[in-house]
């Protein structure tokens, strides 16, 4: 399969797991928890010599527990990770006060986060010592689908020029479409490998 080795080295690396009856269900989309979860493993196996950059979060933690009208329960198996993410700036919250944790993650937001993600890692010396990939032919003014003014342009530019997501063969990048299993176990294997690359110290496994 064309996901294997990612699975097979995030899987020993406890960054992403399967199911207890020893499947991994490829297919299944990821939803806002999940994700959560798996970046909340990543950043926590970060060693204290890679230290992140966070961003502030847009809101006020304890205004997304249920309690105080969000809609994360207080004892959700995701409260931890929702928490890590957040607070790193990673992740965002809604402006109503709400996670949304069930809502599928698309190739959008995705990029969105996963910028976040690597903007608020040590690598300034990232971009400019990495082979770049055409990005203009996504763009909309060029035949592809992204539109000029999108708020997730700059996110996908990077992760493009990185060859972390790439767009499809028509040319085009398809952001609403929901990422799955499969497809988030080889972005992650490449991110992560580009982390590796340019920090050096990570555990062992990554």
């Amino acid at each position: 399969h064309w996901a294997r080795e990612a699975i097979q080295v995030l899987v020993e690396s406890k960054v992403i797991s399967g199911y207890n009856d020893n499947t991994f269900r490829g297919t299944k989309q990821v939803n806002r928890y999940e994700l959560a979860m798996i970046l909340s493993s990543i950043i926590k196996n970060l060693p204290s010599s890679v230290s992140m950059q966070p961003r502030s979060s847009n809101m006020p933690l304890e205004k997304l527990w249920t309690e105080n009208g969000g809609d994360i329960p207080n004892n959700h198996w995701a409260k931890d990770a929702v928490q890590t993410v957040l607070e790193v700036g990673v992740m965002y919250a809604y402006e109503n006060n709400t996670f949304q944790g069930e809502q599928p993650v698309n190739r959008y937001e995705l990029a969105v986060i996963l910028h976040a993600l690597f903007t608020a890692l040590p690598l300034s010396s990232l971009e400019a010592q990495i082979p770049k990939i055409p990005f203009e032919k996504l763009l909309a003014e060029n035949g592809g689908d992204i539109p000029k003014e999108h708020q997730a342009k700059e996110a996908i530019e990077f992760l493009v020029k990185l060859s972390i997501l790439s767009g499809y063969e028509d040319q085009t990048f398809r952001g609403e479409k929901q990422i799955n299993r499969y497809e988030l176990a080889m972005v992650l294997h490449r991110s992560l490998k580009i982390i590796q690359h340019f920090s050096r110290k990570f555990q062992p496994g990554f």
